[in-house]
């Protein structure tokens, strides 16, 4: 009996249902980091309060007046829309229920491929866990299950077969939608693209030895038009279409690859860096690629060259940036599970027992609503995990400013420059997460007064810097020499923020 036609008696449905309520449950408790959410939440405002997307920058002073794109203009607007009504525990439930859906997806399509929960449930948990460093809220979060429906739909024909067809023909609008939410929409285009390049390898493959057996060139082509190369080749074009649909048309592809060869991102940003063995996320990425080496050898079911070609596209982009990973880890449990396929009927028969059954799906259903950002406070949780925003979050600090509007430019951590974008919006910063806003020179020079080199005080001066706000954590050598320096002064410190402004 296959995963789909299992049903909700099955084990298989068990385990779907088990881990998208684990996973709600564990981006539920991640609380939100100030980086990348809290000036998309200022720029959905002033969008919807505009009617238009800013064309320049309005956030900062050190590039006020500078040209900028907001791709993802449509994530900045739901973020807005989302904190508006719900505020933060709303956010975080959208996102919780996003990555949940996202695996859950990936786990229906992985047990559909295998028939079977055994090698699918596992291989899903352990790509749930290596992404955990992946779950943060930004526009991103409502990529995630348009990728994965992208995967579902596109992975019968990467196997060979033609389910899911009535799901592929709303790829071209989908993508239309994820053009608009983040610049992750390129990856519908990837996988559609990389399923096509196997399918036809393997068709050209069949040509060429048609050819070498005296076939008809008309039955040699035929081949070609038969198969899934020509439904691809459709699906492609439209796809590649659909992503035209956004406010810069092309330029969206521009923006893309600016973003991906853009220095100060490659060289500042440590999710756009490769992951590192030594993490836990890291180290289970290494792992799942070091498994997988193996469970090729010992496949009871030799792999589709279309299978391959995907897989080896994410691995690929998981070893160059730790911020792919998430992408690999819905991709892996499709490759792993289809490796062993619907074991024999004695082996999948199980005694259906409904009231057991019945009782542990209700159990991993209240899961959910037991523990989720409206309780989570509430409950006897660690601080860590029971608050909705990480400590590097300047709350206090940014309320303590906009009493205190008073005084010279702002120098500021660029984590907090994001949270004061959106909490003090009458303060201009120096830099935030925009990365790509500011050139390498700036973030240079941000670097240099961040670790206190011998000309930080120079360096701000030739900038009018007239206050500082740094982080103990990140800018240590900083907050160290403003505190020592007798020519400056902390107006206000609570053990990780200070302000300092420089004395008359």
């Amino acid at each position: 009996m296959s995963g789909l036609r299992a049903g909700w008696r099955s084990m298989g449905f068990v385990y779907g249902v088990a881990i998208v309520a684990v996973a709600f449950v564990l981006v539920s408790l991640v609380p939100v980091p100030p980086h990348d959410f809290w000036w998309y939440v200022r720029l959905g405002q002033e969008i919807v309060a505009g009617g238009a997307i800013p064309a320049v920058d309005t956030f900062s002073w050190t590039r006020r007046g500078a040209p900028i794109v907001y791709h993802s203009w449509l994530g900045a607007v739901l973020l807005y829309a989302l904190h508006r009504w719900g505020g933060l525990p709303a956010v975080v439930a959208a996102n919780a229920l996003s990555v949940a859906l996202f695996f859950g997806i990936a786990y229906w399509a992985a047990w559909r491929a295998a028939g079977t929960h055994r090698v699918a449930a596992p291989a899903t948990a352990v790509g749930l866990l290596m992404s955990s460093n992946n779950w943060a809220v930004r526009p991103q979060t409502f990529a995630l299950p348009l990728f994965a429906l992208v995967l579902a739909a596109c992975w019968p024909l990467a196997r060979g077969r033609a389910g899911a067809r009535r799901l592929r023909w709303w790829l071209p609008p989908l993508a239309a939608l994820w053009v608009n939410l983040h610049g992750s929409f390129v990856l519908a285009l990837a996988v559609v693209g990389a399923v096509w390049a196997g399918e036809l390898g393997r068709a050209a493959a069949d040509v060429w030895r048609a050819r070498r057996e005296g076939a008809s060139r008309a039955g040699v082509w035929d081949t070609f038009a038969r198969g899934a190369v020509a439904e691809l080749t459709l699906l492609t074009g439209l796809i590649l279409l659909a992503t035209l649909a956004n406010p810069r048309g092309v330029g969206a592809w521009a923006y893309v690859v600016r973003l991906l060869t853009d220095p100060p991102s490659q060289a500042f940003i440590v999710e756009w860096q490769p992951p590192r063995p030594t993490t836990p996320q890291g180290g289970l990425f290494f792992a799942s690629l070091v498994g997988l080496f193996f469970a090729l050898a010992w496949a009871r079911r030799r792999p589709r060259p279309a299978e391959l070609v995907v897989l080896a596209l994410f691995a690929g982009m998981g070893l160059t940036s730790t911020r792919y990973v998430i992408w690999y880890a819905a991709v892996w449990p499709l490759v792993v599970a289809g490796l062993w396929p619907t074991p024999s009927a004695r082996q999948q028969r199980t005694a259906f027992r409904p009231l057991p059954h019945a009782v542990t799906l209700a159990s991993l259903f209240l899961l959910p609503l037991a523990v989720n950002p409206w309780t989570k406070a509430r409950l006897p949780l660690p601080a860590k995990v029971a608050d909705l925003v990480t400590p590097d979050t300047p709350v206090a600090a940014a309320e303590w400013l906009r009493r205190h509007p008073e005084g010279g430019p702002l120098f500021n951590e660029m984590g907090y420059g994001s949270y004061l974008i959106w909490a003090v919006p009458e303060v201009p910063v120096f830099v935030d997460t925009r990365v790509e806003l500011y050139p390498l020179e700036l973030w240079e020079e941000y670097a240099a007064i961040s670790g206190a080199r011998y000309d930080y005080e120079a360096l701000l001066a030739r900038r009018g810097v007239g206050r500082v706000m740094a982080d103990a954590v990140r800018q240590a050598p900083l907050v160290a020499a403003l505190r020592a320096n007798p020519r400056w002064e902390v107006r206000y410190d609570d053990g990780r923020t200070i302000v300092a402004e420089v004395k008359p």
